[in-house]
């Protein structure tokens, strides 16, 4: 690592600060354009990385269930395609100044971000899915077990795979909690679990269940009960892990290769907008506050408030919660820093420093 030609000439000349934190801090006009250059630069392009990123992943994963293997592959995808745009927009930037690329890249993001996300949530929607009726419920799955923590309970387990014209596959993990009724004594005292079950399409209709107990009989021995008088249906809990098909996994791809490419409009110039802002002898402690409070405090805040966000938008009337509302804070967040950008910033074109 070696120090920049500008800043060795000043030092050379003993101009460079000798206390950076106070002639950056300390001195009113560098401080108002510090909090300026924050304001209206940074937080934007802050929460603008999550939200093709780590957000990106946690609303795919979470949100639309895709499986965790393709999740990752998505973003890595379209984080590598992205990789020359940042090259070309900082060497756009030098043309047509950092300020219009920087505020261009937030208004496409204000404008955009929730078009996107809706996209591709209605891609891997199961409601927007042909079902191949050859293969309807395939693979299917079923074991029954007591409930560790309430042996009145017997928990259901069943898994099946659904398969789409566009062969996405979409698995189904069902948990059915029945109790047994107090009309049902057993046999025997101390049965210990529940080996496997049969059932029909529905569980209220379970019938047959198979106890292994605890007496003096052999261990592979079974006493098989008929249980459909003594069940009594008390929940169920419904989960999927989809693995979308090629076409819509590249569809993906792209829309995530767009919030990317919108990124790297901002990100592209910043550096160079940075540098160009301050003076030399107290660039680097000017530029290094501001930048991670945009990227660290306002940027790291996009997942934690979009979950929390999300979580809380779940009501009775609204049990799936809704999906979009984790983007109000990043789009809120650049709206404000577009606003003052727009009217305080300075453009600056390659300027020669």
């Amino acid at each position: 690592m070696q120090e920049s030609p500008l800043f060795l000439k000043i030092k050379e000349t003993g101009k460079h600060s000798k206390n950076p934190l106070k002639d950056s801090f300390g001195k009113k006009e560098n401080l108002k354009y510090i909090l300026l250059i924050l304001f209206g630069a940074l937080i934007g392009e802050g929460v603008m990385g999550p939200v093709g990123g780590i957000y990106g992943q946690i609303f795919v994963e979470t949100i639309c269930k895709i499986d965790f293997s393709q999740t990752r592959y998505i973003i890595l995808y379209s984080s590598i395609f992205s990789m020359p745009f940042y090259v070309f927009f900082g060497w756009m930037s030098d043309l047509v100044g950092r300020k219009w690329l920087i505020l261009s890249a937030m208004f496409l993001g204000i404008l955009f971000y929730k078009i996107i996300y809706m996209k591709i949530f209605s891609l891997t929607d199961a409601k927007n899915r042909t079902e191949l009726v050859v293969h309807k419920k395939s693979n299917v799955s079923c074991k029954a077990f007591l409930n560790p923590k309430n042996q009145d309970e017997i928990l259901i387990e069943t898994i099946s795979d659904t398969v789409y014209s566009d062969q996405s596959v979409y698995r189904y993990t069902s948990i059915d909690t029945v109790l047994l009724a107090k009309t049902f004594v057993p046999p025997q005292l101390g049965f210990i679990k529940i080996n496997n079950a049969s059932k029909n399409d529905s569980f209220q209709n379970l019938s047959i269940v198979k106890f292994v107990t605890s007496s003096n009989i052999k261990s592979d021995a079974s006493l098989v009960l008929n249980l459909t008088n003594h069940l009594v249906f008390k929940d169920q809990n419904q989960t999927v892990i989809k693995t979308v098909g090629s076409k819509i996994f590249w569809n993906i791809v792209g829309l995530f290769l767009i919030l990317n490419i919108i990124f790297t409009m901002i990100y592209g110039p910043i550096a160079a907008f940075l540098v160009e802002s301050f003076p030399t002898h107290i660039r680097y402690t000017a530029v290094s506050l501001p930048y991670h409070i945009g990227n660290g405090i306002f940027g790291g805040l996009v997942p934690f408030l979009g979950i929390l966000l999300f979580e809380m938008s779940k009501t009775v009337q609204l049990p799936a919660g809704d999906i979009l509302i984790g983007l109000n804070y990043p789009i809120a967040i650049l709206s404000l820093s577009f606003i003052i950008g727009l009217v305080f910033l300075k453009n600056n074109k390659n300027i020669k420093l």
